[in-house]
């Protein structure tokens, strides 16, 4: 679809879309109604008091998130931890109470499967509230009013949309440390409790909501007697030492250490394996250009010598001296063609075949680093089958090189023995050898069409640019990792840049 014609939003719906296009026609937007606009002004009043109690209250925050340590095994951290979706700091915090504050609100009537969506790089704060939000609860739980909001509101810091299921993880009292299963690489974990809008409203909506109703001016779960806040009996108290496991089966490690020891040199050594593959692209095009100028060189040499030789031939009746010069200098210079042809051919099929070694083994280096962040080789598997398709692609193009080639030494090897034949046949030697002249007048002929037929061929392919197909093969398989690479590298930056603001 057309950019001009689908707005890409940031949405919140029932059916699980993290971010779409929008086509025009349900890009449409109205203004509230004034009933409409007071539902959308008190959820924001709560939303914002929601967010305003948590700054308050310090053992709803990461308050050292570098330091925060990280357990992975097959436990669930025992007595005194808890599920949670997201690592609240006060920076978030304080960030998303000034983002929901300059918020304004539309309505879009005819998307009727979401809650609200955001328009993508928007300049404004503009969110666009949809059927299945008059339909939520007006207090904070589960796909709730302020819980949505919230979750629009986090999209104007950069959060995505990357999983609307419950992606949680274990945490001890205070933030101390946070529990996730071994299965899950870290950097998922991580992603989706630092970047994930949704693990943001969940924190919210079902971690730190109230358990008990309001009554009498205060919540019996926790005394809390604001009707917009959060419950801090929800989190446990203590620390590591409640219920931590030492279990050997466990690895443990900081949020901080993680990042600088791990996540950051893996990170590194992708993009050079990234911009080696680049590289090695460039280079590929660029031998390839030059083979195909040795080619057509070659080519026009050929057609030049055999165009003379035969020249030579023809002027055997009349000239017989002009006839061997022409004859002898034209098969010369046919067989410089002819090896310089060989030779561009030879010289840029063996670099193809190093390039493409080189690129599997770069494909290699960034499994092993993507390992670090996904456990998965799924991007190296996909960039490698675009580099296997190219041997049945340029199957045409590999029998024309090798055939190339056989001719051109085969025409060199022959032309010593035409420029004998033919000057016995010009000397005027029994009629045997002047057949032996036929002959070679034959072979000549067949040489220059073969000549004339590469010359075409590699001119109309310069005239294209002379792309090399594996240069074109490396750059979509930069292509598809650079895709993964994006995700990685956008997380590195904005944890680095969260570790990096708690020192």
């Amino acid at each position: 679809m057309s950019p001009r014609m689908a707005t890409l939003i940031h949405t919140k719906a029932v059916t699980g879309s993290s971010c779409c296009a929008l086509p025009c026609s349900e890009d449409v937007s109205e203004e509230l109604s004034e009933e409409e606009s007071g539902i959308a002004q008190r959820a924001q009043r709560a939303a914002l008091e929601v967010l305003e109690d948590a700054l308050r209250k310090e053992r709803v925050l990461m308050r050292n998130l570098k330091d925060v340590v990280v357990l992975a095994g097959e436990g669930q951290g025992g007595e005194g931890w808890v599920e949670r979706y997201a690592m609240l700091t006060k920076k978030l915090l304080r960030s998303l109470v000034s983002q929901l504050q300059q918020a304004a609100f539309r309505k879009n009537p005819r998307r009727a499967g979401s809650y609200a969506y955001v328009k993508k790089n928007a300049c404004d704060r503009t969110i666009y509230l949809c059927p299945l939000f008059w339909q939520a609860p007006s207090e904070l739980e589960k796909d709730s009013q302020p819980g949505t909001l919230i979750h629009e509101a986090s999209h104007f810091l950069g959060l995505h949309d990357i999983t609307y299921a419950t992606a949680s993880f274990r945490a001890g009292g205070g933030g101390a440390a946070i529990w996730t299963e071994r299965r899950v690489p870290l950097f998922e974990a991580l992603r989706k409790a630092l970047l994930n809008a949704n693990s943001i409203e969940y924190e919210f909506e079902i971690v730190l909501r109230h358990r008990q109703p309001y009554r009498a001016g205060r919540y019996a779960c926790c005394g809390e007697t604001a009707r917009n806040s959060v419950c801090e009996n929800a989190l446990p108290h203590g620390g590591l030492s409640c219920g931590a496991p030492e279990s050997p089966a466990a690895s443990r490690s900081t949020i901080g250490d993680t990042v600088r020891l791990s996540l950051l040199p893996a990170r590194d050594a992708m993009r050079s394996c990234l911009q080696d593959m680049r590289r090695a692209a460039e280079a590929t095009e660029r031998c390839h250009r030059a083979a195909a100028v040795a080619n057509v060189t070659g080519g026009v040499l050929g057609v030049t010598g055999g165009a003379t030789a035969i020249a030579g031939l023809l002027l055997a009746p009349t000239a017989l001296g002009t006839a061997l010069l022409l004859s002898a200098v034209g098969f010369g210079v046919s067989l410089l063609g002819s090896l310089v042809g060989a030779t561009a051919t030879v010289s840029d099929s063996l670099g193809c075949l190093a390039r493409k070694d080189g690129a599997e083994a770069l494909l290699e280096e960034f499994g092993a680093q993507e390992e670090v962040f996904t456990g998965s080789r799924e991007h190296v598997e996909r960039a490698r089958r675009l580099l296997e398709v190219l041997g049945k692609d340029e199957s045409l193009d590999v029998i024309l090189g090798v055939f190339r080639v056989v001719t051109g030494l085969g025409r060199s090897v022959l032309n010593g023995s035409s420029v004998a034949r033919a000057s016995a046949a010009l000397a005027g030697a029994s009629r045997a050898v002047s057949l032996a002249g036929t002959a070679a007048q034959l072979l000549l002929g067949l040489s220059l069409a073969l000549d004339i037929f590469f010359v075409t061929k590699d001119s109309a392919h310069l005239s294209r640019g002379a792309r090399a197909e594996l240069a074109g093969s490396i750059r979509a398989a930069a292509g598809v990792l650079e895709r993964d690479f994006g995700v990685i590298d956008e997380f590195c930056q904005k944890i680095n840049l969260i570790l990096e603001e708690q020192e």
